[in-house]
């Protein structure tokens, strides 16, 4: 069959072949007025940045074995390698050091569970995630960028 052997990239509807950047370009967000069609463009410009973090978190934390309020390392370094921020192997091994150094830094902090980060913790961590995988986020200001 034709349609069958087409690499995965592509998707078939209605019997007619269309590759993933074409149909990336056919579909936009448009900011719009019309509260009953709210797209993920206007829905995530109303959401919080602690509200992400919080449901994040839980749901991370949330995984077996389960410990509400309370991330360990093993969870967290699952979580960095599925999220997959660091294309460049090269900075992927570099960047690992320092987001466990602040894994470790915020673990530390924590008085009433050694090796865990509550929400807090995971929201400074995130921080220094998001610095590393887009560095020009320090030449703006930071205190706008990651409030």
């Amino acid at each position: 069959n034709h349609f069958s052997k087409m690499h995965k990239t592509t998707e078939v509807h209605f019997r007619v072949p269309i590759s993933w950047p074409m149909l990336e370009k056919l579909c936009e967000d448009h900011k719009g007025k019309n509260p009953l069609h709210f797209q993920r463009l206007q829905f995530f410009e109303e959401v919080s940045q602690d509200t992400v973090v919080k449901h994040t978190f839980d749901a991370i934390c949330s995984l077996p074995p389960a410990l509400k309020n309370w991330m360990d390392a093993a969870k967290f370094g699952k979580f960095m390698k599925a999220m997959d921020l660091f294309p460049s192997q090269s900075k992927a091994r570099q960047a690992t050091t320092k987001i466990d150094l602040a894994f470790t830094k915020q673990s530390a902090k924590n008085k009433k569970r050694k090796g865990f980060i509550d929400k807090t913790g995971f929201k400074y961590v995130m921080k220094e995630v998001s610095l590393l995988r887009y560095p020009e986020l320090k030449k703006k200001n930071p205190r706008e960028a990651l409030a």
